[in-house]
C-alpha cells in the first residue's frame, strides 16, 4: 500500500511549506483534584505547574494532541517544530522552564484525569502517569512560560523547535497510530509557586497550535535520455519507494514499473523507462516499512 503519491511532475524541486494544526484534544492532570476532568467545553482551561501551600504543593500537568498526518501530506519531511501556546495566569512573576515529553500511551479527552486516562476507567501505570510508562522520561524539548502582560489577557509563549521535537512529530506523521501527543509539565516539581493557566482547544481564541514546517515529498525533475522517460526524486535513508503508471490520469489501476529497496543515505534518485509513443502518467510512492 503506497502512503504518499505524486503524479507526473509537479514543478520544480519542493520548497518548505509551513502549517499551522490546532490541537485536536487536550487535558490536564491535576494532583489537587486527581479526578477532575478538564478535557472538556465546560474548561476553557489547561493547568500546568506546581501551586504553593495553599494547595498542598501539588502538580498539574498538561496533555496536547495534534493530527499531524491531517494536515501534512504523507512521505513529507518535517524540518522544524514550534508549539504555541497562552498563558492567561501565572502565579509568580518569573519566567519558569516546562517540558514537553512524547505520550508512549493513548488517552482521552473526555475523561483524562490525574487517575484515569482512557475509558472505561483505565488508569495510568502510576497517579499522575509515570515516567517510561505513559510518557516517554527524556523531554523532547522545552521552553520557558512567564506571566501574560495583563491578568487574565491571553499571552503567547512558544516553545522552540528541537531535534527530538522534529523525530516525535516525522513519527506520527510516518505512523499515525503512534500519535499520543505530548506531557507538559514543569521541568523541576519540587519548586513550588509555578502554576500556569494555560488556553484550551475549547476557548474562543487562544488554543494551543503546532507550527510546523515541513518539505513536501515531490518528483523533482522530468527529463528524456536516450530515448528514455526519467523521473528524479530525493530518497530518504532507510524509506523504499514504488514507481507506478497508468495511461489516464483520473482513472485506471496504477502498474508498478518498480520497487526501490531503502536507500542507505538521503540522496538523489532517477528511473527511466523507453519512450514507447503512449501517453503515461507516472507516480512515486514511499512504501511502509516491513513488518
Amino acid at each position: 500500500m503506497i502512503c504518499a503519491a505524486c503524479v507526473l511532475f509537479v514543478g520544480a524541486v519542493a520548497g518548505a511549506e509551513t502549517v499551522n494544526i490546532p490541537a485536536s484534544a487536550d487535558g490536564s492532570l491535576w494532583e489537587w483534584m486527581p479526578t477532575a476532568v478538564t478535557g472538556n467545553a465546560a474548561d476553557t482551561r489547561l493547568r500546568v505547574g506546581t501551586v504553593g501551600a495553599r494547595g498542598n504543593n501539588t502538580r498539574a500537568r498538561g496533555l496536547f494532541k495534534f493530527d499531524v498526518a491531517g494536515a501534512i501530506p504523507a512521505g513529507s519531511t518535517i524540518n522544524s517544530v514550534r508549539l504555541k501556546v497562552h498563558v492567561t495566569r501565572a502565579v509568580d512573576f518569573e519566567p519558569r522552564d516546562f517540558d514537553l515529553h512524547r505520550m508512549l500511551v493513548p488517552w482521552t479527552e473526555e475523561v483524562v484525569c490525574w487517575d484515569v486516562r482512557a475509558e472505561p476507567g483505565v488508569p495510568w501505570s502510576q497517579p499522575g502517569a509515570g515516567a517510561d510508562a505513559d510518557y516517554a522520561a527524556f523531554a523532547s524539548g522545552s521552553g520557558l512560560i512567564g506571566n501574560p502582560t495583563l491578568f487574565g489577557t491571553p499571552t503567547e509563549f512558544i516553545f522552540p523547535s528541537a531535534p527530538d521535537l522534529v523525530a516525535d512529530v516525522q513519527g506520527w506523521l510516518d505512523d499515525p497510530a503512534a500519535n499520543n501527543g505530548w506531557l507538559m509539565r514543569r521541568a523541576n516539581e519540587l519548586d513550588p509557586f509555578t502554576a500556569r493557566a494555560l488556553v484550551s482547544r475549547e476557548a474562543a481564541g487562544g488554543a494551543p497550535q503546532l507550527e510546523v514546517t515541513y518539505t513536501p515529498f515531490r518528483i523533482e525533475s522530468v527529463s528524456v535520455q536516450s530515448g528514455n522517460l526519467c523521473l528524479s526524486f530525493t530518497a530518504e535513508a532507510g524509506k523504499s519507494y514504488t514507481v507506478e503508471f497508468r495511461n489516464d490520469f483520473g482513472v485506471g489501476t496504477w502498474t508498478t514499473l518498480t520497487n526501490l529497496p531503502p536507500a542507505d543515505a538521503t540522496g538523489p534518485v532517477t528511473v527511466c523507462r523507453p519512450l514507447i509513443g503512449e501517453r503515461r502518467f507516472f507516480r512515486v510512492g514511499e512504501l511502509p516499512p516491513l513488518p
